[in-house]
């Protein structure tokens, strides 16, 4: 399946659960894209079917980012004299 396909498949369905009142949307869906492009359309319906899943995915602030991160972060503001570059928009299928 190409790449505008699955991104197809992806919108077509997100569209289709605007009516559930329990989905508040899915912010980021280069996760999505991800999946489909490397596991395949079946995934993709695997995911769809499974609300619990695609509601934990949704759900951007559900993933705890490791210690080593916070560390890190906090190293390179002291080098930096505090300033603030972290782009404010990043995701969970941002790479770091």
């Amino acid at each position: 399946m190409e790449n505008q396909e699955i991104k197809n498949k992806i919108w077509s369905n997100l569209d289709k659960l605007r009516a559930d009142l329990n989905f508040s949307g899915f912010r980021d869906t280069k996760i999505l894209v991800l999946i489909g492009t490397t596991l395949g359309s079946e995934k993709l319906d695997f995911i769809f079917e499974d609300k619990e899943l695609l509601l934990k995915m949704a759900e951007t602030f559900s993933i705890t980012a490791p210690t080593y991160v916070f560390n890190f972060i906090q190293e390179l503001t002291k080098s930096e004299n505090n300033k603030s570059f972290f782009d404010p928009w990043l995701t969970i299928s941002s790479p770091l």
